[in-house]
């Protein structure tokens, strides 16, 4: 199996770096912001119950609140809002049951819905009239009590309502969706890590280079060292007839004039050497000459 090398995983820190920061800023730009933004824009307010009412809705398959304007921002805030008021969550599976007599065979079923009106004072100091809805639900049943639980005997009771849309009016504080910010907040945590993983690998990599640059620049010293002993051995001292010739390997420069030098002081030689047996040639014939007379 092949290892990735340094430069793989800086780059692969790099994307992850990239894909966290632009998740990153979806989650909390796109699902946390506004969600932050909607529970600010509503306004408290005291509601006067008018009365309460059952809703119905035929549904084809499980019962489901997912078209109710709340639900999709709110419903976590909710159901932890009627927990809080006692009331048991709904333990009825929300499925087509064939045992009841306003279900059909053609798979449709009966939703129920608790609705109760209020009327409230907005701002502007005017009256305003709407409605505040609860879950769907197949059972009847459980709609009936949710709404005795939380409604019963009450004349009016708190509630916020939307300042641009005063027909939106929940009857708890709407607080913020957290899966917007955990999200965020997790890919917050990933690009940290990978950023900071990209340093580390940079740093590393760098740090390599220089220990075999360091290295390399190690082995030149002793590359001039060993050349050195060489031209050390190399060099010698000849005595030609007398004269000493040093002879270097060093570099060529010095070499050639050392040749140069000993070149000449070799032609001095020989030419003194070619006068001496002149000179002697002379003396034998004048002493020949000499011995000629002599004998005359």
């Amino acid at each position: 199996m092949k290892i990735l090398s340094k430069e793989s995983f800086i780059w692969i820190n790099v994307f992850v770096s990239l894909l966290s920061l632009l998740l990153c800023i979806f989650f909390f730009q796109k699902v946390y912001k506004p969600n932050v933004e909607l529970a600010e824009s509503f306004s408290d307010s005291s509601c006067i119950i008018k009365s309460s009412s059952i809703g119905q809705k035929a549904s084809f398959g499980p019962c489901s609140s997912v078209g109710v304007w709340w639900f999709v921002s709110f419903k976590d805030a909710y159901v932890k809002y009627m927990s809080s008021q006692g009331v048991t969550p709904d333990t009825q599976p929300t499925r087509v049951t064939d045992d009841l007599a306003d279900n059909d065979s053609s798979g449709f079923s009966n939703c129920y819905q608790g609705v109760l009106s209020v009327a409230f004072s907005d701002g502007d100091s005017q009256y305003q009239l709407s409605n505040i809805t609860g879950l769907y639900s197949a059972n009847l049943t459980w709609v009936i009590e949710y709404m005795n639980t939380l409604y019963n005997g009450k004349s009016s009771l708190p509630c916020y309502y939307k300042s641009s849309n005063p027909f939106w009016v929940l009857p708890f504080k709407p607080s913020v969706s957290s899966a917007g910010k955990v999200w965020g907040s997790i890919f917050l945590v990933i690009l940290i890590l990978s950023f900071l993983l990209v340093v580390v690998l940079f740093i590393w990599k760098q740090s390599d280079k220089r220990k075999k640059r360091a290295r390399f620049q190690f082995k030149i010293p002793n590359r001039n060292v060993n050349s050195n002993l060489k031209q050390d051995i190399l060099e010698s001292t000849i005595n030609f007839q007398g004269l000493e010739i040093s002879l270097s390997t060093s570099t060529n420069q010095k070499a050639t004039i050392q040749n140069n030098n000993t070149n000449n002081k070799i032609k001095k030689i020989k030419s003194i050497k070619l006068d001496n047996d002149i000179i002697d040639d002379d003396d034998s014939d004048n002493s020949d000459d000499n011995s000629n007379q002599a004998l005359l």
